[in-house]
């Protein structure tokens, strides 16, 4: 994926617990792809929903990812 251009939709469910917003999405027959939290609730997101792409940032959460591209030197401590 990364890298790819293509024709997307990126959609904000305002956290993993509106598992409602996901089956709705997962009805529309679009490609989806979870981008959750690298921690316990993302883990619990991604079992649930386990026939669903994802991607992991590589800090606990995504802001913390752009944060140390930033060079936020607190988020690598």
């Amino acid at each position: 994926m990364q890298g790819q251009m293509e024709n997307a939709y990126y959609i904000s469910i305002a956290g993993v617990a509106k598992q409602p917003a996901i089956d709705r999405l997962e009805q529309s027959k679009l490609h989806i792809v979870l981008a959750v939290d690298n921690d316990d609730a993302g883990q619990k997101c991604r079992d649930k929903n386990a026939s669903l792409e994802y991607i992991l940032p590589v800090h606990k959460d995504w802001n913390e990812d752009l944060q140390a591209l930033n060079g936020d030197t607190a988020v690598n401590q």
